[in-house]
């Protein structure tokens, strides 16, 4: 188990490296802060759509 996981780490940290070093950036984004549409936002979205 304790393999997979630093093959896992390995994997995402030269994913990220890769990433960055294309020009990619990464944001920091504040606590509480979702990238989730609320229910009101989706039942406008819906309503404008109609």
């Amino acid at each position: 188990m304790f393999i997979r996981k630093a093959v896992t780490h390995q994997s995402i940290e030269e994913q990220t490296v890769a990433f960055l070093k294309s020009g990619g950036e990464i944001v920091k984004i504040p606590s509480g802060i979702s990238g989730k549409k609320s229910v009101a936002d989706r039942k406008r979205e819906k309503e404008e759509n109609a």
